[in-house]
């Protein structure tokens, strides 16, 4: 559906036309003091004139560089559309990295101001102040003792400052630096440009259908760059935001919310999935198999769809009676409006989007990296392929090198890292840009992701080995978070198993196995055999040289605030490697 646009590709043209359309239409709703708020978009516009006049008297100018660290809140959004308007860059960094991780990107960024959310993240930068040399100022959102607020800076709001400022502004101009979750080294900075988002957000909108009023919820880290592009892309309709500070947020957000449309990661989803099964078998065998009867009828529909096909009366009469009796029950759960999940991030298991799928829900996977400003490519609503990322965006173009790593060129490409011309060089090929995943194309044009370059696995026999399609199909288990594929230059793949801290404490908690040490929990009879039935099953669709030949337990789960994962929740292989090497040996035995 081709939508009106403003004249000018840049984020701040992007928000004063959303704004100018409606002044008084609904923005978002911020829950305070246990109660939903409702917010304007005039307000959003005066809050943001605000913080571009309190950062310009602070001396922010263009190219200087602005630092946040905070949850997902309007404030960030603000402080962030502020910082654009003037010329300046928003360098967003993730809330849950200790202060150690934060040093890097503050010190390499050369960020001037750091914008901090309470009094948690300002002891953060206390701590590494000292290898700061740039940083002049720390500013907080919420009252912290001792430091200014920004609210207490931003005082009368410049609206006109802000649209001079805004005017000023081209798509060439750098908007952010983005730095990678680093799963494999150092962080490198993505420089991305006004017009690299606004480019992403048109194209997103031609290619899936969005209509204007329903609701979404913001909760993905707006350090990165799959929500930060979802919010300028909300400038363009007329949807109302409700924001979700954290994960452990979401479902009281979607309660309340009841949105039509959610933007998730993979793990995400799965976890969802995992709940929900769950909760099936506990209400005994006869639930479990009217929602198994239902699911096979609805993926039997999905097949029709996926195919581009009409779908047989008689099936989808007894698809709507399943989703009257059954599948609406399971969606109140997701708020009772949802229709759509839009999600990216990784790469989400096709037995996890066809359950989904089943129920009547539009899963839109799509495929892009910090580099491409978010999505490179996406299915459509009606035109979808599961295990895979669908077609290019229009405008961005993608091939295969010989290798099969997948190269991009286009408008949503980020200019090349920053202060970093070595890697800058390496990234590209041609003006191709080289995004290090794996891929192939189908006969009918969807792209698949086979796999990250690095991360493949060379078995001693010289077999290369995807590890995320067979972690996929372990994490199905609903007791299982993560689970790490190894086998690098040995005999066989093995796996480091870790459990879901939630689905342990629920199964300690019914099967009176709460005074169970972490590591008993894990070396339990019954989870063993949970674990080990796992594996078979996996492996029952796996070649042979994939087989997962053992396994090992770690006792906790892996989290982004432990290390072992990123804050988008993908695996750093090398922190577990080191971390768990003595266990991985014992594999190997």
């Amino acid at each position: 559906m081709r939508r009106a646009h403003p004249p000018e590709d840049t984020i701040t043209a992007l928000f004063l036309w959303g704004v100018d359309r409606d002044p008084e239409a609904t923005a978002y709703f911020v829950q305070e003091q246990g109660l939903w708020r409702p917010y304007s978009r005039r307000f959003s516009l005066e809050q943001c004139a605000a913080g571009a006049r309190a950062l310009h008297d602070l001396g922010i100018g263009p190219g200087d560089r602005v630092a946040i660290v905070s949850t997902t809140r309007p404030e960030w959004a603000a402080v962030d559309l502020a910082t654009t308007a003037l010329g300046a860059i928003t360098v967003g960094l993730y809330p849950n990295l200790p202060a150690d991780h934060l040093a890097y990107p503050l010190a390499h960024s050369g960020s001037r101001i750091a914008i901090v959310e309470n009094a948690e993240q300002a002891s953060k930068i206390a701590a590494i102040r000292d290898q700061l040399p740039d940083l002049e100022r720390v500013i907080s959102i919420d009252p912290v003792e001792g430091m200014d607020s920004i609210l207490d800076l931003a005082t009368t709001p410049d609206v006109a400052f802000l649209r001079a400022r805004g005017a000023e502004r081209r798509p060439e101009d750098i908007a952010t630096l983005i730095y990678t979750s680093g799963t494999t080294g150092e962080p490198k900075g993505a420089v991305l440009t006004h017009g690299n988002f606004a480019f992403v957000c048109k194209a997103v909108l031609e290619a899936v259908d969005v209509v204007d009023g329903e609701r979404s919820i913001a909760w993905l880290p707006l350090a990165h760059a799959l929500q930060r592009q979802t919010l300028y892309t909300s400038f363009l309709i007329d949807t109302v935001g409700y924001w979700s500070p954290s994960v452990e947020d979401l479902p009281e957000v979607i309660a309340f919310g009841r949105p039509h449309i959610l933007a998730s990661v993979p793990r995400m989803l799965e976890k969802i999935r995992g709940r929900i099964l769950a909760g099936v078998a506990e209400r005994g065998p006869r639930a479990d198999r009217a929602v198994q009867r239902a699911l096979a009828i609805g993926v039997k529909r999905l097949g029709y769809l996926e195919r581009g096909e009409r779908v047989p009366r008689v099936l989808e009469l007894r698809w709507r009676l399943m989703d009257r009796l059954v599948f609406a029950k399971i969606k109140e759960r997701l708020g009772g409006s949802l229709h759509t999940l839009a999600v990216g991030g990784a790469a989400l298991d096709p037995e996890v989007a066809r359950f989904f799928g089943a129920m009547g829900l539009s899963v839109i996977e799509g495929w892009g990296l910090t580099e491409t400003a978010a999505p490179a490519t996406v299915n459509r609503t009606h035109h979808f392929r599961f295990g895979t990322v669908g077609k290019p965006l229009p405008g961005v173009d993608v091939r295969l090198a010989d290798d099969g790593e997948i190269l991009v060129r286009g408008p949503g490409l980020f200019r090349g890292y920053y202060k970093d011309e070595a890697a800058t060089a390496d990234a590209f090929e041609d003006g191709w840009f080289k995004t290090g995943d794996l891929g192939s194309f189908d006969a009918d044009g969807f792209l698949k992701i086979t796999d990250r370059k690095k991360e493949i696995l060379v078995t001693a026999g010289g077999k290369n080995i995807a590890p995320v399609p067979i972690e996929a199909r372990i994490m199905r288990s609903p007791l299982i978070s993560q689970a790490v594929a190894v086998g690098s230059e040995r005999r066989y793949i093995a796996a480091l198993i870790s459990p879901d801290a939630e689905a342990l404490d629920a199964w300690a908690a019914a099967g009176g196995h709460g005074t169970l040490t972490a590591e008993e929990r894990v070396q339990h009879p019954e989870i063993v055999a949970a674990f080990e039935q796992a594996v078979a099953t996996a492996n029952e669709t796996l070649p042979r040289w994939e087989q997962i030949k053992t396994w090992r337990a770690v006792p906790i789960e892996f989290t982004p605030e432990g290390g072992e994962l990123t804050p988008t929740l993908k695996l750093k292989r090398r922190v577990i490697a080191e971390r768990y090497a003595d266990l991985i040996e014992q594999l190997y035995v």
